[in-house]
């Protein structure tokens, strides 16, 4: 009987995640496409790329867009932040069916309805607008919808 309740708990469990609406509100996994790693195919070294999110019923990942305060790259840490959600952007050109930058609650929504990875955007680092409040604008309109502050 034991046996049986617990089968049934399992089934219900998977039943249940996968018609909940599952989100991750963090994921550095942009870092290693940032060097060449096509997170769009099943990378075995990794616990995210494409077919992991669609395994894991994931429907909302927070893409962290991190740039390290002691890099000492001349380009600067707001470039480097673009950088990396201009890479966001082509991973989804490349698979517009499947992944998808919401900017507003209706996106999210209609991600949803059509199956497709809604990719929020996340800044980790006040120290990324470089003391300039206006850049918190650009990135909002790029798709960014939270900034940590440290």
């Amino acid at each position: 009987m034991v046996i049986l309740i617990q089968k049934k708990y399992n089934e219900d469990k998977n039943a249940i995640h996968q018609t909940a609406f599952v989100v991750d509100t963090h994921n550095d996994v942009l870092l290693r496409s940032m060097t060449g790693k096509n997170i769009l195919a099943s990378l075995d070294e990794s616990h995210s790329d494409l077919e992991k999110f669609k395994k894991g019923g994931v429907d909302l990942q927070v893409f962290s867009i991190w740039v390290s305060p002691s890099d000492s790259q001349k380009i600067g840490y707001y470039r480097q932040a673009n950088q990396m959600i201009d890479q966001l952007e082509y991973l989804c050109s490349r698979v517009k069916d499947q992944w998808a930058i919401p900017y507003n609650y209706q996106d999210i929504v209609y991600n949803d309805q059509h199956n497709i990875l809604s990719c929020m955007i996340g800044v980790e680092g006040g120290h990324v607008i470089e003391n300039n409040l206006s850049k918190i604008d650009s990135l909002y309109n790029r798709g960014m919808r939270y900034l940590g502050l440290m």
